[in-house]
């Protein structure tokens, strides 16, 4: 048994230890991306509690040339969209909501919510989270962005998000799937 602890800790410390190191910062003077606009698309079934954790974290974004938050209420049956609402009115032209109220036959309930967020969108740079993801920092944005940059010259920007940190083997064992799942996508 030993043995096979020994090796698998060898292949996660070769393959796995790199995706668990913060990219270096970018250098003050390299252009970024800064300059274009972007449209967070938040897409949310039922996920008050969620949502009312998220969305400040969200709008106090540091992102200097703006940002919208798209909100998409995905045919919840909690009180999603009058806190939308309430939102919608606080922060005029910053956020905006779109409200699903059925998914026609033959479409995915997800995808269907976020193609209509991605039309209502003004930005042509989009971003996507789920309402159970919680950025750690205030750049978060700004550091998504950062792929985008001159330097970079992606397409596409896709990021980490690991499973929060609790006590027990259940929780060990979902965070290291989420780690395999990250690595299938990165890799």
């Amino acid at each position: 048994m030993l043995p096979l602890l020994l090796v698998q800790l060898w292949y996660w410390a070769r393959y796995f230890r790199p995706f668990t190191r913060r990219p270096p910062e970018a250098e003050g003077d390299e252009p970024g991306p800064d300059g274009e606009p972007v449209s967070l698309i938040l897409c949310a079934h039922n996920e008050l509690d969620n949502l009312r954790e998220l969305i400040p974290i969200l709008l106090n974004q540091d992102y200097p040339a703006g940002f919208e938050l798209v909100l998409i209420n995905d045919r919840s049956h909690d009180e999603t969209e009058l806190y939308a609402q309430q939102l919608a009115q606080y922060y005029p032209g910053r956020f905006r909501l779109v409200t699903v109220t059925h998914t026609p036959a033959g479409f995915s309930p997800k995808k269907y919510a976020l193609t209509l967020g991605i039309k209502a969108a003004r930005h042509e740079r989009l971003l996507f989270t789920d309402a159970d993801c919680r950025p750690v920092t205030y750049d978060w944005l700004r550091l998504m962005q950062r792929g985008f940059s001159q330097k970079n010259g992606a397409a596409m920007v896709i990021g980490f998000s690991g499973y929060a940190e609790a006590p027990g083997l259940l929780n060990q064992l979902i965070r290291y799937e989420t780690l395999l799942t990250a690595a299938q996508y990165l890799g």
